[in-house]
């Protein structure tokens, strides 16, 4: 009898109860002498619970690298015999290599300088160990990273054998010894972009709460014999809240954002905001948000804040103009529900206030449901998160959002001026959403974004319209993959 290339898979069947039952088959194609046609054995396993069964190789690995991806780490592969190393996609974005696979190993990396001198010996060790077949084992080896710096990783691998016994492939983890706590990192990456998108703040302060100390992100216009003895965050809120007009909004503010608010595990209450009237030089009213998000650092314990000061007038006045409807549906952090969005827009479109052009702009993740089926509901948010964050970071205080939930990002424009400057605005967005320096995940480099845009002169009607047109220039995006931007 003469055999084809096994073939295998791991697919998923729905039974008739609504239960999921995961499945491994595989397969081969044999052609017996004494026959013309070809038989087709296959051999199908129910491996539903994966950690109580005895896994095919293939159906393991993937469940490893999915576990993995949703845990921060990422893997690679070593083919025994080939001497060749795989490496999954994060892994690739990780290190800033151009291929997933390097031949020769561990000579390859040596020669070409990624293995620190001091850590040659160790890294042929673990080598020589998977070559044997050893069934397990670990180094820690310092590692060429992208930009140039050598950095601590620990290697584990277990050995995959085939059903002879003999040893085919070693698959490991590779985990960042002297990277800082996820939270810390966060820290970090918000801090860098508030220093350079902070058009839309009147104050950006981060405060070390354990320390009540403060450093300003956003230059601030104040009096230097007042800078000088503000030494501490208590002393910073204290100056501020004295230009708060309404002696109970200073009470309120005081309450809810100083020191020992802020030293309170703030997980279960979110973003802290609160809204309030200020006088401005001339006298005249205006409106303002203070908000504050904050952070633990898991790996020393420590908690940062971000507090931040807008000036949300545009939207107050707008929301006026609803009367006691937009009470009860005021903006988290600027994002508001579709229905009050769409109502506002219109409020301003039928204003006396137009100025003239208006737009709607939709930001969409357009691969979401790949992302979803691949990293999954958990991690997923955490990428979200980051997707509305930096938006939110970029846009004027008088564009007016709204957030599905999902993969949609929606922007109210009061002020189009140009398509050319709503290209640039939709062109910096799809920047920072883009940019390596601002990933807090390595998976975020997977994402894919696109923008439809819809503006409108005077005679335009109304937001429905807007809306309808920048969704359809959006869908116009699905069969264009080369192009990111689209205009109705």
């Amino acid at each position: 009898a003469v055999s084809g290339k096994p073939v295998e898979a791991v697919f998923r069947r729905l039974t008739e109860s609504g239960a999921t039952k995961w499945h491994h088959i595989r397969a081969v194609r044999i052609q017996y002498e004494d026959s013309d046609k070809p038989t087709l054995i296959a051999i199908v396993t129910d491996v539903t619970n994966l950690k109580m069964t005895e896994l095919n190789f293939q159906a393991q690995k993937r469940q490893l690298e999915t576990v993995l991806r949703m845990s921060r780490v990422v893997t690679f592969e070593v083919d025994i015999a080939t001497r060749t190393l795989y490496m999954s996609d994060p892994t690739v974005a990780k290190y800033g290599i151009d291929v997933n696979s390097i031949e020769n190993m561990p000579d390859s990396l040596i020669e070409a300088g990624a293995i620190h001198p001091d850590s040659v010996d160790e890294c042929r060790r673990m080598y020589d160990e998977i070559y044997s077949g050893i069934p397990e084992g670990s180094a820690i080896i310092r590692t060429l990273k992208r930009d140039g710096q050598f950095t601590i990783e620990r290697l584990t691998y277990f050995t995959v054998y085939d059903e002879s016994g003999r040893p085919i492939k070693a698959v490991g983890v590779d985990e960042g010894m002297e990277t800082r706590s996820a939270a810390y990192l966060r820290v970090d990456l918000i801090a860098r972009q508030y220093k350079v998108y902070s058009d839309n703040m009147l104050t950006i302060t981060k405060v070390i709460v354990a320390e009540d100390s403060f450093e300003l992100l956003k230059p601030e216009d104040i009096p230097e014999e007042t800078k000088v003895n503000l030494k501490t965050y208590s002393e910073l809120l204290e100056y501020r809240i004295a230009q708060i007009a309404d002696p109970v909004d200073r009470a309120l503010v005081r309450n809810k954002f100083c020191i020992d608010s802020l030293r309170k595990d703030q997980s279960d209450r979110g973003v802290l905001t609160h809204q309030y009237k200020v006088r401005d030089a001339s006298g005249a009213v205006r409106w303002h948000m203070m908000s504050a998000s904050a952070y633990m650092d898991q790996f020393d314990g420590r908690m940062y804040s971000f507090i931040r000061t807008q000036d949300i007038t545009f939207r107050k006045n707008l929301e006026q103009l609803l009367g006691d409807d937009a009470k009860n549906e005021t903006a988290m952090m600027g994002a508001y529900s579709f229905n009050m969005f769409s109502r506002l827009s219109d409020a301003y479109i039928n204003s006396a206030e137009r100025k003239g052009s208006c737009a709607v702009m939709l930001f969409t993740i357009r691969n979401y449901d790949d992302l979803l089926e691949q990293y999954g509901r958990i991690m997923l948010i955490d990428m979200l998160g980051g997707f509305v964050g930096k938006i939110m970071m970029v846009i004027s205080t008088d564009h007016l959002s709204c957030y599905d939930g999902k993969r949609t990002m929606a922007l109210f424009v009061p002020d189009a001026r140009s398509e050319e400057a709503l290209s640039r605005l939709a062109e910096t967005i799809l920047l920072i959403l883009r940019n390596p320096a601002y990933f807090q995940f390595h998976e975020e480099v997977f994402m894919d974004f696109s923008c439809g845009i819809s503006s409108s002169d005077e005679s335009t009607a109304g937001f429905t319209e807007l809306y309808e047109k920048a969704s359809a220039a959006l869908r116009s995006l699905d069969k264009q993959d080369n192009r990111h931007v689209a205009f109705a």
